[in-house]
């Protein structure tokens, strides 16, 4: 049966992960839809083919807080495949940081890219920390951003409109805005800016080569509910729907 996958280390006590599989549940009821959800861990990725290959859609969840932050390999190696097989993917938090990383590896060539928040003497700091944020390795408690989506994204698509929405940021690491040039060179659009006190940061990416391949520094999940389901989990249930 066609799957969609969350890759990440599953914590059912997590909000961010209990809300993840949540809000499919809402899209799917929305649009009348049912599909197998799955979550897989990062060492049931060695081999992608293997484990991925009836998926429809994939999430790239956020990551879980007990869990060091490091660079998960595996996950990398998925992205790669989801790419590489067009399968409609959402990356969110720490798997918006994976994407981008294996999107300056696997397409830019920045062989030595990574996070600071992994790596502070990395050559390559793709995912830098905040400007004027402080980094801890305890997870903040969630703020509530202003987002301003670009006009003409696929992400103004998905609300339906663009200009300003809300949402819940929970972290310190975002796309470096020193390699935010390379990434537009390559077609990838800065699909939404956020604003989180006196933090500005680049907040979410989309790639246009691709049906869906869309990255967020926020958390849509949490602002998801069986009356109202939020749009970006709706639209990416919904891609995978036209895949399967």
């Amino acid at each position: 049966m066609p799957a969609i996958v969350i890759l990440g280390t599953h914590d059912p006590d997590l909000e961010t992960h209990a809300a993840t599989g949540e809000a499919i549940i809402h899209a799917e009821r929305e649009l009348g839809v049912v599909l197998n959800t799955r979550w897989l861990t990062p060492e049931r990725l060695g081999e992608p083919e293997a484990v991925l290959e009836e998926t429809c859609g994939a999430v790239i969840a956020p990551r879980n807080p007990k869990q060091p932050r490091e660079l998960q390999p595996d996950v990398l190696g998925a992205l790669t495949w989801l790419r590489a097989h067009r399968v409609p993917t959402l990356a969110i938090e720490a798997g918006y940081h994976h994407m981008v990383i294996e999107f300056a590896r696997n397409v830019l060539g920045m062989d030595t890219a990574d996070s600071s928040g992994h790596d502070e003497a990395t050559p390559t700091p793709v995912i830098s920390l905040i400007e004027g944020a402080e980094p801890t390795t305890e997870p903040p408690r969630p703020d509530i951003c202003d987002v301003e989506i670009a006009e003409g994204t696929q992400l103004a698509e998905i609300y339906g409109h663009a200009g300003s929405v809300r949402e819940a940021f929970r972290g310190h690491y975002v796309l470096n805005p020193d390699y935010a040039h390379e990434f537009e060179r390559a077609g990838v659009g800065l699909a939404a800016r956020a604003q989180c006190d006196d933090r500005k940061f680049i907040a979410a990416i989309e790639w246009s080569a691709l049906p869906f391949w869309i990255g967020v520094a926020y958390q849509p999940q949490l602002a998801s509910s069986r009356e109202h389901g939020h749009p970006l989990i709706r639209a990416l249930v919904s891609a995978a729907v036209e895949r399967a």
